[in-house]
């Protein structure tokens, strides 16, 4: 990540503000209800936010996040190339170089950058246009800055490629499903149905919420949950002591368990690296693993969201209760079937493991390649 504090080198620093000019003052928003989709990208804080069918500019320019954005997030981009014919609301700064700035070159120092010591606001977190004037920018001369875009093309280029191929794992992954075992909802194969519950056991989380969070048990919410893939912590690092579990009478979810959301967003499943707590947005099984392979039920889960969505009653979210939760129906293969898929799996996330891992690695050079870059300590 980039900062105003590991920018000092050889080029000069100028305010955001006395290289490029804001254009703002031009921006429009959109209610969703009231906006029509049509060919032209519709832009806000964090890129791309849909379709319009008219646009407000016509030319090259920069998009810097102004709230909403991933402040302090390095891995996630607040800054954004806005090409052709497009709208802009009011939660994106509009900037335009002037004729010292080359606009790519604008976008790769401002992509990662840590505005946290220019952003305002503890629930929202918003980068005032008088605040954004104030970044500063490393400006060599134009030729330099061509060649620092190059490099930090090439650098993204490999990202995006082993992006690219960790995805095909995933569609892997999902083809290997389909052709062992057929659609599950259509069951082309001809295979036993019966409700998920018939070959295990579920586990309901407790209705009250702990009061403090001062243990090593992980507390996972929907938020945490790797959707077809396994979960291990708290994002946010809340974890519960056996007395605070037993305080709220909560229940402990073995490990290996398959955990699914029963509200608002239907169909998330992952299974369960260690034992941990879960809230009450989630359900969890725990396979009999000699006729339920906790893999497979899984990814059949996962395929079940037409299930889901036609049982789940609706207030404000879809809402399934245990009942409804229990009886999702499962195709019942062999278990002998289902545990090759399940070693299959399980050699294709070791060779994703990988690449992820290669990923981390790529992304960590680019980050210090930029740094570099920038402080002008990249030699011809």
């Amino acid at each position: 990540m980039i900062s105003s504090f590991n920018l000092c080198g050889k080029f000069p620093l100028k305010k955001l503000g006395e290289i490029t000019d804001f254009l703002d003052h031009l921006r429009v928003p959109v209610k969703s209800s009231e906006r029509v989709e049509g060919s032209f990208p519709y832009y806000g804080a964090n890129g791309q936010q849909g379709t319009i069918d008219n646009f407000i500019f016509d030319e090259d320019l920069v998009l810097l996040a102004e709230d909403g954005g991933n402040f302090g997030n390095s891995n996630r981009s607040i800054a954004y190339i806005a090409r052709g014919k497009y709208w802009v609301n009011n939660h994106a700064h509009v900037l335009k170089p002037r004729s010292d700035l080359n606009l790519d070159y604008l976008f790769r120092v401002l992509q990662f950058y840590d505005v946290t010591p220019f952003v305002k606001g503890a629930t929202r977190a918003k980068l005032n246009k008088s605040d954004a004037k104030r970044i500063p920018i490393p400006l060599p001369p134009l030729e330099e800055q061509h060649r620092i875009v190059e490099l930090l093309d090439r650098a993204q280029a490999l990202i995006d490629k082993r992006k690219e191929q960790i995805g095909l794992m995933d569609q892997l992954i999902q083809s290997l499903f389909y052709d062992m075992f057929g659609d599950p909802v259509t069951n082309p194969k001809g295979w036993e149905i019966v409700p998920s519950i018939k070959y295990s056991t579920s586990i309901v989380p407790g209705r009250d919420k702990p009061k403090s969070f001062t243990g090593a048990i992980p507390w996972v919410t929907t938020d945490d949950l790797v959707h077809l893939g396994r979960t291990t912590v708290s994002k946010k690092g809340l974890g519960l002591t056996g007395f605070e579990i037993k305080q709220v009478k909560a229940k402990i979810i073995p490990k290996s368990s398959v955990i699914m959301t029963c509200v608002g967003d239907l169909g998330v499943v992952s299974i369960n690296e260690c034992d941990m707590v879960v809230n009450q947005q989630l359900h969890a099984f725990q396979c009999d693993t000699n006729w339920l392979n906790p893999t497979f039920l899984m990814y059949n889960l996962a395929c079940q969201t037409p299930y889901m969505h036609q049982m789940a009653s609706s207030t404000t979210v879809p809402y399934m209760n245990k009942k409804v939760a229990n009886n999702t129906p499962t195709i019942a293969p062999p278990v002998e079937l289902q545990n090759t898929f399940a070693e299959r799996v399980q050699q294709i996330e070791t060779q994703k493991q990988a690449m992820t891992n290669s990923l981390k690695e790529l992304q960590d050079n680019f980050n210090s390649l930029s740094q570099r870059a920038f402080k002008g300590e990249l030699t011809q």
